[in-house]
């Protein structure tokens, strides 16, 4: 459970903002710092409300992990896990479909033998 009174301190060992702005298109680099100040926020925490992060525990996994949106429909993801005190930034992931992509073809392809 994250700490009520003191935010956490994020720990990136895994390069995760770097691989954020080589990856994150233009206009969704600037709403992903505004995330990050947001975990850095008391207020946030005190008020357990997140709400530029829409912040969420994934349920089911023994590690405390949760994700946070960078963007509005969530395609973009970013999971962190709270460890030792601090935050930890695991993953950031893209859940949209490629243009090319759309159900009809994902159907044909299931189908094929």
């Amino acid at each position: 459970m994250i700490p009520e009174n003191n935010p956490p301190a994020i720990i990136d060992h895994l390069g995760i903002i770097r691989q954020a702005f080589q990856r994150l298109p233009d206009e969704l680099k600037l709403h992903f710092l505004a995330i990050l100040a947001e975990l850095e926020n008391p207020d946030c925490y005190q008020k357990k409300r997140f709400p530029q992060a829409n912040l969420k525990r994934v349920l089911g996994t023994q590690l405390p992990l949760y994700t946070a949106n960078i963007d509005v429909r969530g395609d973009w993801k970013l999971y962190l896990y709270y460890a030792e005190g601090k935050l930890y930034l695991k993953e950031l992931t893209c859940s949209q479909k490629t243009p090319s992509s759309d159900s009809l073809s994902e159907i044909i392809e299931l189908n094929e033998f």
